[in-house]
């Protein structure tokens, strides 16, 4: 039986992958560079470190990773505080539904603290969840599975006895090593079907994780 939730944040509880791809561009242009599409693609799902060595192999020669992102960060703040956070379909209903049955919730996101806790603060969900892990504060990002470990353990579950909600490759493969049950809701990015293959799951939107849990209930 599941007794945890752990969520991860950008493209599975907020639509914000689109809006990160255009403030990486933004942030790029500022130091007159175009970050690519392709680029921000490979950035999805990991933490600032992990971007850190993508970044400086790509853009290195050109561009200064830490200038770079104090601008994203500055124009993605101003965005959720002005025009706010835009949340995905379901995730309302599946987090009272949760709350409702006693599950215990996290987040595992490999967004830093301050803009992650911005966000959920933002959206009007931070006070849901009984944990939250930031990407800033794991050594080894996704593809890992230290996060969702780390989440289960702060909620005092063992990683077989939760359930992670996941959109991205990297996400669910750190996901399945972690031992937890895996259900991928499809964002922007394509998931190779090997890296899908053991997982519990694929549903189209975070509203129908309720039908599913009502099963394994």
């Amino acid at each position: 039986m599941i007794r945890g939730v752990i969520f991860d944040m950008d493209g599975l509880m907020f639509d914000t992958e689109r809006l990160s791809t255009e403030f990486w561009r933004q942030a790029g242009k500022t130091f007159g560079t175009e970050i690519s599409a392709e680029a921000v693609d490979s950035f999805r799902g990991r933490n600032g470190q992990a971007i850190r060595s993508i970044f400086e192999e790509l853009y290195g020669e050109v561009l200064n990773y830490d200038q770079v992102v104090q601008v994203k960060r500055q124009l993605a703040a101003e965005h959720y505080q002005t025009i706010g956070v835009p949340v995905k379909k379901g995730l309302l209903e599946l987090l009272e539904y949760l709350k409702e049955h006693r599950i215990r919730m996290a987040v595992a996101t490999s967004t830093n603290h301050r803009t992650a806790e911005l966000m959920l603060q933002t959206a009007g969900v931070y006070g849901y969840f009984q944990k939250i892990v930031y990407g800033d504060t794991v050594e080894r990002s996704k593809p890992y599975p230290d996060i969702f470990q780390k989440a289960a353990e702060e909620l005092g579950l063992s990683a077989k006895d939760c359930l992670v909600l996941e959109d991205s490759t990297v996400g669910i493969e750190a996901a399945k090593a972690s031992g937890s049950h895996v259900i991928h809701i499809p964002d922007l990015i394509r998931v190779p079907e090997e890296v899908k293959r053991g997982i519990d799951a694929e549903l189209e939107n975070l509203h129908d994780v309720i039908g599913w849990l009502e099963e394994d209930l």
